[in-house]
């Protein structure tokens, strides 16, 4: 392996605290990870996605992408078609190569175990992550009634050599993919070369915070107002919008609509009439005056005449429209004008009332929206008040730590992880948390995320999950109890405290999660916490620990029940005990005296 290229892995290990693995390990985890970061948008976890080491058919990295999210359980998909109403699928196969060259019989290999991964009777020996990956693909595929369209499939080989149009590797993944397209499976099929030099791009480009370029030409300068230098307002052609929203690889941004409360809807009745807009010839030319446009905020904004460059943006207002705009992107051209209303501003308060005001005018519940800005806000900033040893970066904009130094990725809590983990420790549902994701958003703004809860249960639970993904990373808890992981950190908190948590607004909540926290920060006291609440897990499964059983209510119960009263119970339960002793004694004593 050359030498910058090595440096480039070396950074990566210690950003993902992989130090553990050999190099061949962590390898694969390096071209898997900037693989995905190319094509998902969002912050992962690239064990999720990592599946080599025996038995794996041939691939280091499944990735399956729903509607923009990144699938770990097929009841996840369950609730994006409840949400969104329809399946946009992208299967995602990596092999990575330590070699400086690229073999055409390895490639044929790979193809053939990719093809084998898709058959309904699989020849080639799966390990269990494969199997994992196989069971979401099977499910999407019995959902084909609900897809807009065949999956697609992106298939890359990594090496460290150097990639040429040589004619015979050409012919060997060019018969690899066109059976593959035999199969009828896939709407689009694609083989992507990735050698040292792509690499180290794609590394390189995950370090660094998203931005786009544009022409704005047709604009007004709004006057400068408190907490807002720029802002602009006017139409941008079709294409020159596309820019701003799909990336150079030509797929949609999705995490560019994070901070918008609703996700694309399908082809609803207000699509449908964008839609209907977008292919008349007639109408097309008045989409300015028909749509309502979209509001971009931007925390960074850099000028050369009418040459925009925006960093760390999104799109507030305007995330069904651009749906449909990308949708019919090879019809668009500088006659379709899309109006744009662009603010500059790094008050985050500023940015949450664009983003609430915006969203007035749609049936968006307001705690959603409060919910969206106040505490989140407040969330990041106790986050950040934690020593280095115990800090965790809370990421309310989506990559908004990417290229900041000193920040590892491994401590990045995302929304999503952070209210799986609030469910599982402070509501005790583990079994809902992987079952109906859907349910726990509906919850937000009351049971989670709530104006009136105290920010301390949050920072437990994400740092509860950080530790726990440590002992899964090094090997300390088995990687094959992951699909109960909500439950080892339910059965871990009710085994540190002494009681049921708290109502996360009460009084006595944060004394709570300091006790919890005490544990947690000490690392022997930290591993044996979760080592007995793994053996909790593991007495309740009836046979293994599988995702269909800990998606379960009579699991988690049966866990619950298992969990070893803490010696601060005991100790309660005690003196409880020996003060009704004492009660009953002086009111013996106080008969016997009136006697």
């Amino acid at each position: 392996m050359d030498r910058i290229t090595k440096s480039l892995l070396e950074d990566f290990v210690k950003d993902q605290s992989l130090e553990s693995l050999d190099e061949s390990e962590a390898f694969e985890r390096f071209a898997n990870f900037a693989v995905l970061n190319r094509e998902h948008s969002e912050t992962f976890d690239v064990e999720d996605i990592s599946s080599g080491g025996g038995n794996d058919s041939g691939m280091d990295g499944i990735a399956i992408i729903v509607n923009g999210v990144l699938i770990t359980d097929p009841l996840q998909v369950d609730d994006l078609v409840e949400t969104n109403g329809y399946i946009d699928a992208k299967f995602i196969l990596i092999q990575a190569k330590r070699s400086q060259s690229f073999e055409a019989g390895k490639i044929g290999d790979f193809l053939f175990g990719v093809k084998d991964f898709f058959s309904e009777n699989p020849n080639l020996p799966q390990n269990q992550k494969v199997k994992n990956a196989k069971e979401i693909q099977e499910h999407i595929y019995k959902l084909t009634a609900k897809m807009r369209a065949n999956p697609e499939c992106q298939v890359y080989y990594v090496t460290t050599g150097r990639w040429k149009d040589d004619a015979n590797l050409k012919a060997r993944y060019s018969a690899g993919i066109d059976a593959l397209r035999e199969t009828e499976l896939f709407d689009t099929i694609k083989f992507n070369p990735v050698d040292k030099d792509t690499l180290r791009k794609y590394y390189r480009d995950s370090k660094t915070p998203a931005t786009c370029e544009f022409v704005f030409s047709n604009k007004v300068t709004l006057p400068e107002m408190p907490g807002v230098p720029e802002s602009y307002l006017g139409l941008l052609p079709g294409p020159e919008y596309l820019k701003i929203i799909v990336n150079d690889s030509g797929k949609l941004i999705h995490s560019l609509f994070y901070d918008n409360v609703r996700a694309f809807q399908d082809y609803n009745d207000v699509n449908k009439d964008i839609r209907t807009t977008l292919e008349s010839p007639e109408k097309i030319q008045r989409f300015p005056i028909l749509n309502n446009g979209i509001t971009i905020v931007a925390r960074s904004l850099r000028t050369t005449g009418n040459k925009m460059t925006l960093g760390d943006y999104q799109i507030v207002n305007g995330c069904q429209t651009s749906h449909v705009l990308y949708d019919h992107r090879e019809s668009l051209n500088d006659n379709v004008h899309v109006p744009v209303r662009l603010i500059v501003t790094q008050d985050d308060g500023v940015a949450s009332e664009i983003t609430k005001a915006t969203n007035r005018q749609t049936a968006v519940r307001s705690e959603q929206l409060l919910a969206l800005s106040e505490f989140q806000k407040k969330l990041e900033q106790y986050f950040s008040t934690f020593p280095a040893k115990y800090r965790l970066y809370y990421e309310r904009r989506s990559r908004q730590y990417s290229g900041m130094e000193g920040v590892k990725k491994v401590r990045i809590v995302t929304v999503t992880t952070l209210l799986r983990a609030v469910a599982a420790m402070f509501n005790i549902v583990p079994h809902r948390v992987s079952r109906s994701y859907a349910s726990l958003l509906k919850g937000v703004g009351g049971i989670y995320f709530s104006d009136d809860h105290s920010v301390a249960p949050y920072y437990t639970a994400a740092y509860a999950h950080y530790r726990l993904e440590s002992l899964f990373r090094n090997g300390t808890i088995d990687t094959q109890l992951k699909p109960a992981r909500y439950q080892i950190l339910m059965a871990t908190i009710l085994s540190i405290a002494p009681d049921l948590p708290p109502n996360m607004g009460a009084r006595k909540i944060d004394t709570y999660c300091e006790t919890v926290n005490n544990v947690l920060w000490n690392d022997s006291t930290c591993t044996n916490a979760f080592k007995q609440a793994v053996k909790s897990v593991k007495s309740s499964a009836t046979n293994g620990v599988t995702r269909d059983e800990a998606s379960t209510a009579e699991f988690t119960q049966r866990v619950r029940n298992k969990v070893p009263k803490s010696k601060s119970k005991s100790k309660s339960k005690s003196k409880s005990k020996s003060k009704s002793k004492s009660k009953s004694k002086s009111k013996s004593k106080s008969k016997s005296k009136s006697k």
